[in-house]
């Protein structure tokens, strides 16, 4: 029997009731300013990968820039998207939103639905266009530009760098650089350098429990990275800030050439 209503979508968050053990999970990566790679992940819900196996719902992202008004959706057959972006098209901010898209009217088994809702012998009548997973809007800015702002310091002498803590701005920590530093500040290891010693002020900052920035969005996702690796955070005596700084932005190693002589 086909069902035309009510239509389910598995949320990332968990926040609606339409599935009982099926799960979306999504991992985001930056790679530079202009590529990203988004992996999707399905767990328990089979009748959403024969969708895909059939090819009328395809994994989709999509890039928001409110300030230039732009939108697009990128589609991909397989779970693991690189997308290409054009910095002329996206200012910060910009976000993305990824899920799983009917790109064709379908016919969705209701096994593994909520059982109060649909009976799982039914089939369910879903339209082009409905998004059967979704997954939370994400910020295109990373966690460490969120927390670090680079400028050019000509009091510096070549090779210094100085941190402090920026009361009045978007970014809470402003690193100077001196002149030769700022042309590189692109560089990663420039930019982890930095990072270690704004991480090293978070234990007397306004981050701390009862200062300005305690209950910041920055604060929480930057509580919940450090939880979820099992290292201590910066209201303990145990804080490493190196630790959580390449916890954030980790150092990349080339592996050691190969001896030609054997």
């Amino acid at each position: 029997m086909a069902i035309q209503s009510p239509l389910p979508r598995l949320e990332e968050d968990g926040s609606r009731l339409d599935w009982v053990d099926a799960r979306y999970e999504v991992g985001i990566e930056m790679r530079g300013t202009q590529q990203v790679e988004i992996s999707h992940r399905l767990h328990n819900a089979g009748s959403l990968e024969r969708l895909i196996d059939l090819g009328t719902a395809k994994w989709v992202t999509e890039v928001r820039c409110p300030r230039t008004m732009f939108c697009a959706l990128h589609h991909s057959a397989h779970a693991e998207q690189v997308l290409e972006l054009r910095s002329d098209e996206l200012l910060d901010p910009w976000f993305f939103l990824p899920g799983l898209l009917a790109v064709e009217d379908s016919s969705l088994e209701a096994v593994g639905l909520n059982g109060f809702a649909w009976d799982s012998s039914d089939n369910l009548d879903v339209p082009r266009g409905w998004w059967l997973a979704r997954a939370s809007v994400r910020s295109a800015r990373p966690l460490s530009a969120s927390l670090v702002r680079f400028t050019r310091q000509p009091a510096l002498s070549p090779g210094e760098m100085g941190v402090e803590e920026n009361h009045n701005g978007r970014t809470p920590f402003v690193v100077s650089l001196a002149a030769d530093l700022y042309e590189r500040r692109h560089d990663r290891d420039v930019q982890i350098a930095g990072l270690i010693a704004a991480c090293a002020l978070l234990p007397r900052s306004q981050f701390c429990a009862g200062g300005d920035n305690d209950e910041s969005p920055v604060a929480a996702e930057l509580c919940s990275r450090i939880e979820e690796a099992g290292l201590p955070d910066w209201d303990s005596d145990e804080f490493d800030p190196a630790r959580t700084a390449t916890l954030l932005e980790r150092f990349h190693v080339s592996p050691p050439a190969e001896d030609e002589d054997g």
